[in-house]
């Protein structure tokens, strides 16, 4: 029992290193040497407790896009490594409470998910409105120029809306910094 605690404790702090990646399970087994059911119901249970959330890959329509693999985030993003990973987590924990907040209050049901295809083209999230591409977020913690990806997802998934959110600095037609933009969630 103690040696399984450690051992969760352990899983914790991989997670923490890959947040923000798609997840290999069988990479995590392999660097705890257990079984793969293990990880996954250890995965399972810190999700239960609320440690973690996953958000899912869209297997949409679109050919050659990632299905398998799920990107691992923290309830709470203090603890990350400074820098990329820490901000989409930050940007992964509003839109997900957006999206919890729009099934409370209004209704709807929206979905985070994000979206990666084999060429490694990636957009961190894509928020699906009644089960339909409705928003592309793509996550960046300074100042950076548009992400290609953004507007190439947009166009093959008929997306209508999309948005770069800068950690600091730069605005533009599809990109805000992420203090307006956060706090235009509710």
């Amino acid at each position: 029992m103690i040696r399984e605690v450690t051992l969760v404790e352990e899983l914790v702090d991989l997670l923490a290193e890959r947040m923000a990646s798609p997840l290999s399970v069988n990479s995590l087994r392999e660097d705890l040497q257990v079984d793969h059911k293990t990880v996954t119901s250890w995965i399972d249970a810190l999700e239960r407790l609320q440690v973690v959330f996953r958000v899912r890959p869209f297997s949409g329509s679109l050919a050659r896009t990632l299905r398998k693999e799920s990107k691992v985030y923290f309830w709470d993003w203090a603890g990350a490594s400074p820098g990329g990973p820490r901000f989409e987590n930050l940007a992964a924990g509003h839109l997900l409470k957006l999206c919890h907040w729009m099934q409370d209050v209004e209704g709807r049901r929206l979905e985070l998910r994000y979206v990666r295809d084999r060429e490694k083209r990636e957009v961190d999230f894509l928020l699906l409105w009644e089960g339909k591409p409705w928003l592309l977020v793509e996550a960046k913690s300074g100042a950076a120029p548009l992400d290609r990806s953004l507007a190439y997802f947009r166009e093959r998934l008929g997306v209508p809306h999309a948005i770069q959110v800068n950690g600091s600095g730069g605005a533009g037609k599809w990109i805000a910094p992420a203090v307006r933009f956060l706090a235009a969630l509710p």
